[in-house]
């Protein structure tokens, strides 16, 4: 469970956290921002590279490189593990950080699933990224604090919301 959130603002990717396995204090309210398509990332010579799209299933065979440090619960939503037919998938090498990733798989260590907003933020010539049919979004939410006596939360929170392409994002806390 997530108890203190330094500054009173947390803002990542995630599934819809009511169904998420992260466990949020009550005093977190949390506001969906915007949903993205989860893509397979894999190297630009990868043999499902050309691909439209693909099902979860099809990576049945390949090595999953992750951050290291997260909780264990998020890894499986990201990887997911297990998969809808009960197989697991393959971890590989990990990470320091998110900014690893991209160079693990570039150099063939292994694939990685990662929000469609990835493509455009760590466009490298070497990567391809193709949409995964068959799972859930990532939603990225924003998390405040709802008791914060920080008046800039409440300003960031406005902007925040103001420009979510989510319309009509329902407030709502565990």
């Amino acid at each position: 469970m997530i108890t203190d959130v330094e500054g009173g603002l947390m803002v990542g990717p995630h599934s819809d956290l009511r169904g998420s396995p992260l466990r949020l204090a009550p005093r977190v309210r949390t506001e969906p921002l915007w949903r993205e398509q989860r893509v397979l990332v894999v190297p630009h010579g990868h043999h499902l590279a050309g691909r439209e799209s693909i099902s979860i299933l099809e990576t049945t065979h390949e090595t999953f490189v992750a951050a290291s440090g997260g909780a264990p619960e998020v890894m499986d939503w990201w990887l997911v593990d297990p998969r809808p037919d009960g197989s697991r998938p393959q971890r590989g090498p990990t990470a320091d950080s998110i900014e690893g990733l991209p160079e693990l798989v570039a150099v063939g260590a292994g694939v990685n699933i990662a929000g469609e907003s990835a493509s455009r933020r760590y466009q490298r010539e070497e990567l391809a990224y193709v949409p995964i049919d068959d799972i859930e979004p990532a939603t990225v939410v924003l998390c405040s604090l709802s008791d914060t006596l920080n008046p800039m939360v409440q300003v960031f929170h406005e902007a925040a919301l103001e420009l979510s392409p989510i319309v009509g994002g329902a407030r709502h806390s565990e």
